[in-house]
């Protein structure tokens, strides 16, 4: 890619928290956290910062930034015009 122009592609990737509070009784909290840290205890610690935040950066040429601007997640043309839009929850 030397001489030509280059792209840097930067992605952050991190968990959604609602923000809201559960109206569940106590006991229910207390299983709830000890399933969760049961979870953890067998994961490691990369793992879990991976699950929670991940960056990754690309170099792209100018026919892949082209690419990824006109489909973002590689998605399969539904349109005609073979335009797609994104809007809200993605799945």
């Amino acid at each position: 890619m030397e001489g030509s122009a280059k792209y840097i592609l930067s992605i952050r990737l991190f968990a959604d928290v609602d923000n809201s509070i559960s109206t569940c009784d106590t006991a229910e909290k207390a299983d709830d956290i000890e399933q969760l840290i049961s979870c953890l205890e067998n994961l490691g610690q990369e793992e879990i910062e991976s699950d929670i935040h991940k960056e990754m950066a690309f170099m792209l040429c100018k026919a892949c930034r082209n690419n990824f601007c006109q489909n973002p997640l590689n998605k399969q043309q539904g349109d005609p015009d073979g335009v797609i839009e994104y809007r809200g929850i993605l799945h």
